[in-house]
């Protein structure tokens, strides 16, 4: 911290840090004012003077935590660091806005390198945040085949990095979800092999996909890193799934499930607050 106050009571490298603080301010959506006899790094606690502008962001909370994370960023990890997620932050905020205009929300936190697509067909919560590399899809034409799906995302979900969800039917997930990297949540799968069976002579990219069942998450479910969701399948309210499982069929609500396929491990007894394994 020492190296960073010093950097910091030089003039030329505080009007630009201040610069920076007030452009991020700017494209948060922050109400920023021009303070010209502080400085910078206000947030823990010091005030510079002699002519540095500044963006005070009291009135939002949000740009607040952004700088200060910044700065805990750097005291964690380093200048290299930081500085490289300086342009996220900058970038990322203009990005969010612009998907949260396009989904109708009024606050959304998407990591870098997301794939999205058939918004139009998407109803999504309040305060959805998501890692990086999300892939979040809408299926409304594959080869010659054409769809009416609906994506459903509940408030305050949250998804770690490189989650994929995609629908040609109906996905709807609750409220306040969690879900480790690399989940997958899928309501169509290349080919039919139940009812009407795909030639295996037929290149799976171009066996057609099916658009005839839906998946169904429940609230305050929690989903291990690696969980494949199947199609088909539903998952009760308060149920956490172990990491790596497959989800097929329903789980009853409050179960903890785990394997391939998942089965249900524990049930939790009101009675009791506790989790019981099941017999």
């Amino acid at each position: 911290m020492r190296v960073l106050r010093r950097f910091a009571t030089a003039p030329v490298f505080r009007s630009r840090v201040a610069t920076i603080c007030l452009w991020i301010a700017k494209n948060t959506g922050v109400r920023a004012y021009h303070d010209a006899r502080c400085g910078p790094w206000e947030s823990y606690g010091r005030r510079r003077a002699q002519g540095v502008e500044r963006a005070t962001v009291k009135d939002n909370e949000e740009a607040w935590k952004t700088l200060n994370r910044l700065i805990r960023s750097y005291r964690e990890n380093g200048l290299f660091v930081l500085g490289s997620q300086l342009p996220s932050v900058a970038f990322g905020s203009i990005r969010n806005r612009l998907i949260a205009r396009t989904l109708r929300v009024k606050k959304i936190r998407i990591g870098p390198r997301a794939y999205l697509r058939g918004l139009s067909s998407v109803d999504m919560g309040e305060d959805c945040q998501a890692g990086a590399g999300l892939w979040l899809e809408a299926v409304t034409q594959y080869n010659e085949q054409t769809f009416s799906p609906r994506i459903t995302i509940g408030d305050h979900a949250r998804l770690s990095n490189f989650v994929h969800i995609a629908a040609t039917n109906r996905v709807e997930i609750g409220d306040n979800v969690l879900m480790g990297s690399k989940v997958v949540i899928t309501d169509h799968n290349h080919g039919q092999y139940s009812i009407r069976h795909c030639s295996p002579h037929i290149a799976p990219s171009l066996r057609p996909l099916d658009h005839d069942r839906r998946v169904v998450i429940g609230r305050n479910v929690w989903l291990g890193d690696g969980v494949v969701v199947t199609p088909g399948a539903t998952i009760g309210d308060g149920c956490v799934i172990g990491a790596n499982s497959v989800v097929v069929g329903n789980i009853a609500p409050f179960t903890i499930a785990a394997g391939v396929p998942a089965r249900s491990r524990k049930v939790f007894t009101f009675d009791t607050d506790e989790w019981s394994d099941t017999t």
